[in-house]
């Protein structure tokens, strides 16, 4: 045997002192042609085999730079983070006036021009937040720092009655969030009326789906200023109604932060004309929104109605199995062989009732569906139970139908994370799977209007910001909420979730229960 020990050269990270110019240029192209394979094809559909040859290098010379895709896809989110703590040390004081919200304003304005620069970063970062992998793990800690920055400023700007950090957790999840369906809305343009089973891709909507035919999409500024509302009274519930006057007058136009100077350039001096509006009484509240028929769901898949007693509990048995896996796991890292484990039975069991892993998906997409559809009516029936049609206006449910209905919505989202993570995720492709996500798109977009007794806001509020936004507190914030602290009970959870619709004024008329240990 040969005493001369074979050793493999060391990598070329972004800091080697070894790597010249030329390995400069190649990490470099990998990492420009990784941003655009992941824009076009996902990150789950991406290879490192496609990264490979789109840059013109071999998979050992893609290795020497990068142990996997997801170190490309990290070193890639470390620079979008950077970005993101630039934008917040740029916020000005937070208050209940004019100033206050003028702040807020531009802040969110300097945020949605750094999601628009990362926007492939953001909308795939949404997308591969499934466990398995080292993003989520780096991703949380990030997020841990940026809230716990926030927080500070916002209790330096003495926002009260809700904790700091998870006031900072529901106001980064609903920009985030709002931002993302500004993104893909977008991006579709005029083949957002396509239908559902003509594939995916940058241009999808929030569950993967090209969304369904709408209005125009909602510009930067309409968003800017819908947001500006909401996270104003999230912050200041008390902010003056006069304060939201100059959402009327000329908005600031945004431009790209350079070394120290604020992002948005400030206002030119309004003319002495009636085309000011003057501080003073703000715009009357408008009328709650007409209530309209929900979004039709596909039929549910009725397969295993005609089973017998002991076949149906086995089938839940693997369903139940299936949910745990996909959730704790992600779909894309869990195996049928992990879901047969967990459910006690052997791989021939699983096979008789289902095809594949995907076919196992398709049944809890469609059992997650149902679930939805029931929590939606059971809303409108608390609703509708507390407005007599004489006094529609003025009635309110009973808080208590309330909060239970949102510790069984909060249970929901955090026990199906592994299906509606595939919902956003472009991966895997199925008619029934892009048929479920546009149903789930169309709802965001206009089912807040099927809500009775929608909100009531200070300022005119597009309707479509509003319903992205509920949606949003229903469906992404308690798993916002569990990654900022894990070990958070269900009932902190609706707390948290009550106050953020109480305060922006999602739900009205009704007094929010909120736990005590909140300030």
């Amino acid at each position: 045997m040969s005493e001369n020990e074979i050793l493999r050269r060391a990598s070329y990270g972004p800091t080697s002192p070894v790597v010249g110019a030329r390995g400069s240029r190649t990490r470099t192209r990998v990492v420009e042609t990784a941003l655009g394979l992941f824009e076009a094809q996902g990150f789950h559909g991406t290879s490192v085999d496609d990264i490979a040859k789109a840059a013109g290098v071999s998979r050992a010379t893609l290795y020497q730079y990068f142990e996997s895709k997801e170190q490309i896809f990290i070193e890639l989110l470390q620079e979008c983070g950077t970005a993101l703590m630039r934008v917040v040390r740029r916020i000005g004081p937070l208050e209940p006036t004019e100033l206050g919200f003028d702040n807020l304003h531009w802040w969110l304005g300097e945020w949605a021009w750094v999601y628009d620069r990362y926007s492939t970063m953001f909308v795939q970062w949404a997308n591969i937040s499934s466990p398995g992998t080292p993003i989520p793990e780096m991703a949380s800690r990030f997020l841990a720092d940026y809230h716990e920055r926030i927080a500070r400023r916002l209790t330096a700007s003495g926002v009260t009655g809700i904790d700091p950090v998870d006031a900072a957790v529901v106001l980064t999840t609903l920009v985030n969030a709002a931002n993302y369906t500004r993104h893909v809305d977008g991006a579709a343009g005029p083949a957002a009326g396509r239908t559902a089973g003509q594939g995916s891709g940058p241009g999808t909507g929030p569950g993967g789906a090209r969304p369904a035919a709408r209005s125009t999409p909602i510009s930067t500024e309409h968003l800017t200023d819908g947001l500006a509302v909401l996270i104003q009274l999230l912050l200041f519930p008390q902010t003056p109604p006069a304060v939201f006057a100059q959402l009327g007058r000329e908005i600031p136009t945004p431009r790209p932060p350079s070394g120290g100077e604020r992002l948005w350039s400030a206002p030119s001096a309004a003319p002495a004309s009636t085309s000011a509006q003057p501080p003073g009484p703000a715009a009357p509240a408008q009328p709650p929104t007409p209530v309209s028929s929900p979004v039709a769901a596909p039929r549910p898949d009725d397969r295993f109605a005609g089973l017998s007693s002991r076949a149906g509990a086995t089938v839940a048995r693997l369903l139940d199995a299936g949910v745990q896996c996909f959730t704790e796991k992600g779909y894309h890292q869990c195996s049928v062989d992990d879901v047969v484990s967990l459910a006690g039975y052997a791989r021939g069991t699983f096979y008789k009732y289902f095809d594949e892993k995907l076919d196992l998906l398709v049944a809890l997409s469609d059992r997650a569906l149902g679930a939805i559809t029931e929590l939606d009516e059971r809303l409108r029936g608390i609703r509708a139970a507390a407005t007599p049609a004489a006094s529609a206006a003025s009635a309110a449910p009973d808080p208590g139908d309330l909060r239970d209905w949102l510790g069984a919505v909060a249970t929901f989202a955090l026990r199906y994370l592994g299906v509606t993570r595939v919902w956003l995720d472009q991966q895997p492709h199925h008619a029934r799977l892009d048929e479920v996500r546009r149903v789930m798109s169309e709802r965001l977009h206009t089912g807040y209007a099927t809500v009775p007794g929608g909100g009531r806001w200070p300022h005119p509020l597009d309707p479509r910001i509003a319903s992205i936004a509920f949606f949003t507190v229903l469906e992404r914030l308690p798993e916002a909420l569990v990654d900022a602290a894990p070990e958070r009970p269900v009932a902190q959870i609706v707390d948290v979730m009550a106050a953020a619709l109480d305060r922006t004024r999602l739900l009205t008329g009704v007094s929010l229960p909120v736990a005590p240990d909140l300030p």
